[in-house]
């Protein structure tokens, strides 16, 4: 199934300090208080705290900007930088980064505005494993899990029955890792990958 991304909505960050186009949410009818997973994007234009999601594990990553750094508050009433963590600087070439939603941190940009990509998963119910790399033809791996693909560039592509079809930039799959195997890509495509497992199976 193809989630465009000029089909997208903004909706309001749970903070209310900014906007969010929401790509996927699992139950379908889930809101931002009880969903097991939700990915999506948000346009970031200020500095400011992130949004406290407990019992969730996040994973974000940069697609558009100079640079994102994030620092770790202490949670209490002075919000002093913790010693225990360092800032991370995030850029598009960085890995995702993986952290968990209880935690306080602020986001300082680096230059203009950023536009990221985030991966949300209720704790002990869901795991995510999130990788950025290159889509090769016949070289994608046997992944487990439910798949999510982000296409970060337009991509074309003959599928298993050798239909030819495109991809914008910013579309999201959700596809298994035997069926996209079996396609052809016109040319190196990056993309983010993510596996969404079933901590119940």
């Amino acid at each position: 199934m193809l989630f465009k991304f000029s089909q997208c909505q903004a909706t309001p960050w749970k903070n209310g300090l900014g906007s969010t186009f929401q790509r996927y949410i699992w139950p379908l009818d889930a809101d931002l208080d009880n969903f097991d997973v939700r990915i999506s994007m948000a346009r970031v234009q200020t500095n400011g705290p992130f949004s406290i999601f407990k019992g969730i594990d996040r994973h974000l990553s940069l697609l558009e900007g100079n640079g994102l750094r994030l620092t770790f508050t202490d949670n209490s009433a002075t919000n002093k930088p913790s010693a225990s963590r360092p800032a991370i600087d995030l850029s598009q070439t960085s890995r995702p980064y993986a952290f968990k939603g209880e935690w306080s941190i602020n986001s300082e940009l680096i230059g203009s505005l950023v536009l990221d990509f985030n991966v949300m998963v209720r704790r002990g119910k869901y795991q995510a494993v999130v990788t950025q790399c290159q889509l090769l033809t016949g070289h994608f791996p046997a992944l487990q899990g439910d798949l999510m693909v982000l296409f970060l560039a337009d991509a074309e592509y003959q599928d298993e029955t050798s239909k030819h079809y495109s991809i914008a930039q910013y579309d999201l799959l959700a596809v298994s890792s035997d069926i996209i195997r079996q396609w052809s890509f016109n040319q190196m495509t990056p993309v983010i990958i993510i596996q969404l497992l079933n901590c119940a199976n």
